[in-house]
């Protein structure tokens, strides 16, 4: 075990130890004091320490040279040299301020606290979301039984389901939802809107969105979602990059592992606000994956019509050239029927003798502009 902590005599002792410790020490009883009752109401804090570790636990004693936590059912020391910083984090309920409710979500500023308890909090407002191609995560951000997710996890699926997790006593059960009705889609920005068209049958529980513009390098978050199936998996990890520019959009960059089923979790912060979605993630790069701002999120909410999604549109991420498409000669004609897939590259080749000059250019589709391009070709002589 290393110098900076160190595993110390039962708890009983350290209390005891701690009544007689000086001035402004409460001395407690003696059946008080061997008991490790007495921790569990002791402060909760997160120590970060030199080497970049993190402790969380109550906080027992401290004096000049150590302080004491209790974690795991025992007592550590701390060398206090080691110690860069004490975070209190509360106790396990969560505070609420500045709460302010908008059509589709909440914002709310909650108290920082410990990531498993804020997990055990929140765990009921994360989903399951799954189509016959495959699965990822979703979250309620509405108590009416609206869902965020991103696009590409439902793409070209009508048929949706939704697994909710609700408290059963001490564990959790499931309920499958399996009339879920597509509100809005966003391809641009990889967002889609849900809402489950039954009845819950309990309290709808809901996420509050926090300010992505206030996350900085280092500072810590972690995930929850459904990794390869893995239900309701937690990874934490810290912000590598507050906006990461890619393809003309910014992200937030994570060291929290990610993993194929994660696209559409929420990301939090240390006070269990939202503050991004995650949509990106590389299998074999651990440590580098990519989340959607959340105040891209709240635009998307905040204008929900006006990417009202369309039941006559197929969903399959395909873009329609406007028909007709036709040249003055006829000879090429490129209709509604016609469509490509959205996305880099070029695609749809044809040739036609559009001047009448018994050449053939060369007619192609550029899926980036979504238009016709020609190429013409030089005749023989």
């Amino acid at each position: 075990m290393s110098d900076t902590i160190r595993r110390v005599a039962p708890l009983a002792a350290l209390l005891a130890a701690a009544s007689v410790a000086g001035p402004g020490c409460e001395r407690r009883p003696k059946d008080e004091a061997a008991t490790p009752d007495g921790a569990d109401k002791s402060p909760r804090v997160v120590v970060e320490l030199t080497d970049e570790s993190r402790l969380d636990g109550r906080l027992v004693k401290r004096d000049d040279a150590r302080l004491y936590l209790y974690m795991g059912g025992q007592v550590v020391a701390v060398d206090q040299k080691k110690v860069l910083s004490i975070k209190d984090v509360g106790g396990d309920q969560a505070q609420l301020s500045d709460v302010r409710k908008e059509k589709l979500y909440q914002i709310g500023r909650r108290s920082v606290r410990s990531v498993s308890a804020i997990a055990e909090e929140l765990g009921p407002a994360i989903v399951v979301v799954k189509t016959p191609g495959g699965l990822g995560t979703g979250w309620f951000c509405s108590p009416e039984g609206y869902l965020v997710t991103n696009n590409h996890v439902i793409a070209g699926e009508r048929s949706i389901t939704v697994t909710m997790f609700h408290k059963e006593g001490e564990g959790f059960g499931k309920k499958v939802f399996k009339k879920v009705r597509i509100v809005a889609l966003n391809d641009d920005v990889d967002l889609a809107l849900l809402k489950i068209e039954e009845d819950i049958g309990t309290d709808c529980p809901q996420l509050y969105i926090g300010d992505s513009d206030e996350m900085k390098v280092g500072d810590d978050i972690f995930a929850i979602g459904n990794p390869v199936g893995l239900e309701r998996s937690t990874s934490t990890g810290i912000v590598s990059k507050a906006a990461r520019n890619m393809a003309g959009r910014l992200y937030v960059q994570i060291t929290a592992p990610i993993a194929p089923g994660n696209s559409g979790g929420p990301l939090f912060n240390e006070r269990g606000e939202v503050v991004g979605i995650v949509n990106m993630g590389y299998i074999f790069l651990d440590g580098l994956g990519f989340a959607i701002p959340s105040k891209y999120v709240k635009e998307f909410l905040d204008n929900a019509e006006a990417f009202a999604y369309d039941e006559d549109n197929p969903n399959s991420g395909m873009q329609y050239m406007e028909p007709p498409v036709t040249s003055t000669d006829g000879t090429l004609r490129i209709t509604a029927a016609d469509f490509i897939k959205a996305g880099a590259g070029i695609s749809c080749l044809t040739l036609a003798d559009l001047d009448g000059d018994s050449v053939n250019e060369i007619i192609y589709v550029n899926n980036t502009k979504s238009e016709v391009g020609v190429i013409r070709r030089r005749r023989p002589d």
